[in-house]
């Protein structure tokens, strides 16, 4: 009987006597939004922000209810490998995994009919780029397989028709394969933000896509007797790193305004006239473009008119060979409101030398750029002066040709330099006397680096420690490198990876 009179006699806690519809709508505003993150790299809501349905509930009675009334706090569904759970079979004493459902389950239910947001991250923090379906020696097995790709999507598959938002990024492709497999991005009405993500840029550089057996593009319709244009689609934002997909598919009008197609091997990468199929069918709406720059310039065929892209303003080009060009050095494209570029090299990182992006940035000599973003690109001095000319934001990353910025002359207002090997303390004295003092400089470098810039005026130095992989990494001897077995003499690698007119040298 007391403990009713002390509980009912309590000071009330004046967020208590919040109305419930006030309360509500504020619950609601700390739900994670896809929406709020501007580039595509990403992902599309935070994780830790993800979790905050269960916290509020959690606090008292009170909060629980009115959080179980609330739809729109419970409209994130996110899955990692924190999602497998292990478990020992009794019988037999072996250890399975199994994908736990009860999150998506209970978020389902509570955000009623709600449209949804899908993050599936099967990353794994300790992957070592090993992947059983390419080398029969491999023993990494990925937390996050293909079976608990197969459960996670076959739960939300009921509730395709509240799909707003799907991405999946894996390190390994089984995983992905398995979800492809079972979307169909046409079939969900109401998707906007389609994400689809193979996280190993390594296997991008292989001719021909790997795993071979496994190689299952992404079809916009799989029924070749429904005409694709009579769909009703608002899918707007589509990136595909590393996932094939059947280029002719895209063909159809889906009025697209981002689109990222990267991290692609040579042989699935979507030809010339695929490309440009794909660029004319959202060319009124597209703003935002990221393309590999690498269909040869030799087969263009005289039969496709110029595209022009009136509503581009970002670009990025990523480029590995000097002797290779897509639609915009073709002359193809056509950007008159771009805005911001970026040009990178994506060659492999043992590649000797780094192709030249002289041809590349001459394609932008007449257009009027905001901002400019080089990231280890190799072009004559004379070729980035001509770029950088009008540009009121630059970055270079990785450059060793800063001397473009010796001169006087430029518009800038801001110049942002990382680990620039040519951008020494005496370097970078110079750029500020030849830009003016208006010019914010910062600079970013790595580990001891960055004392050589102390005491440097004018100039914003960010330093980063260097990278370590708990503790310092001890590196084998000469002698053992060359051993049987070695990093330099391992017979199972070189029989599986060299081509064997090397490999019987």
């Amino acid at each position: 009987m007391s403990t009713c009179i002390s509980y009912k006699l309590r000071p009330c806690v004046p967020v208590e006597s919040l109305p419930v519809e006030l309360l509500s709508y504020i619950f609601a505003l700390t739900a994670p939004s896809p929406h709020t993150h501007e580039t595509t790299t990403d992902p599309l809501f935070d994780m830790d922000l993800a979790r905050t349905p269960t916290r509020l509930s959690s606090v008292c009675r009170h909060w629980r209810r009115v959080a179980w009334e609330t739809p729109t706090l419970w409209t994130t569904l996110s899955a990692t490998i924190g999602s497998i759970h292990e478990f020992i079979i009794p019988q037999t004493g072996k250890r399975r995994t199994l994908f736990d459902t009860s999150h998506f389950s209970a978020h389902l239910k509570l955000s009623r009919n709600r449209p949804i947001d899908i993050l599936i991250d099967a990353r794994d923090p300790h992957y070592d780029f090993g992947e059983p379906d390419l080398d029969p020696y491999c023993s990494y097995t990925p937390p996050f397989a293909d079976r608990h790709m197969y459960a996670a999507i076959r739960t939300l598959l009921p509730h395709m028709s509240r799909w707003r938002t799907l991405s999946i990024m894996t390190d390994t492709w089984r995983p992905l394969h398995t979800a492809i497999q079972l979307i169909n991005p046409l079939d969900a009405p109401l998707l906007e933000h389609l994400t689809l993500m193979r996280c190993n840029d390594y296997i991008s550089h292989a001719p021909n896509f790997e795993p071979a057996r496994y190689a299952l593009p992404l079809n916009f319709h799989a029924n070749p007797n429904i005409d694709i244009s009579q769909r009703q689609s608002s899918l707007r934002h589509l990136t595909l790193r590393g996932v094939p997909a059947a280029w002719s598919t895209l063909s159809a009008p889906l009025h697209l305004q981002t689109l990222d197609i990267s991290s692609l091997a040579a042989g699935v990468r979507p030809s010339l006239r695929e490309m440009h199929a794909t660029l004319s069918a959202c060319a009124q709406t597209l703003c935002k473009l990221r393309v590999l720059n690498d269909a040869d310039v030799m087969y263009i065929p005289d039969s496709l008119p110029p595209i022009s892209l009136p509503a581009l303003t970002h670009l990025t080009i990523g480029f590995r060979s000097d002797v290779c060009s897509g639609l915009v050095q073709a002359g193809l494209v056509d950007t008159p409101r771009l805005e911001n570029l970026t040009v990178e090299c994506e060659t492999h990182p043992g590649d000797v030398g780094v192709p030249d992006a002289s041809g590349i940035l001459a394609c932008f000599g007449d257009v009027d750029l905001e901002s400019l973003t080089l990231k280890a690109v190799y072009a004559s001095r004379t070729v980035l002066r001509e770029a950088c000319e009008g540009v009121k934001h630059l970055e270079m990353e990785r450059m060793s040709n800063v001397d473009c910025l010796l001169e006087p002359g430029l518009s800038l207002e801001t110049l942002t330099l990382c680990e620039c090997e040519g951008a020494d303390r005496v370097t970078v004295q110079k750029i500020r006397q030849a830009v003016g003092k208006s010019v914010l400089i910062s600079l970013h470098v790595v580990g001891e680096a960055g004392e050589a810039f102390e005491g440097l005026e004018d100039v914003v130095v960010h330093r980063t420690a260097e990278y370590s992989d708990e503790g310092e990494i001890e590196l084998p001897s000469e002698d053992e490198a060359y051993c049987l077995g070695g990093t330099f003499n391992d017979p199972v690698f070189d029989a599986m990876y060299m081509q064997p007119s090397v490999a019987t040298r």
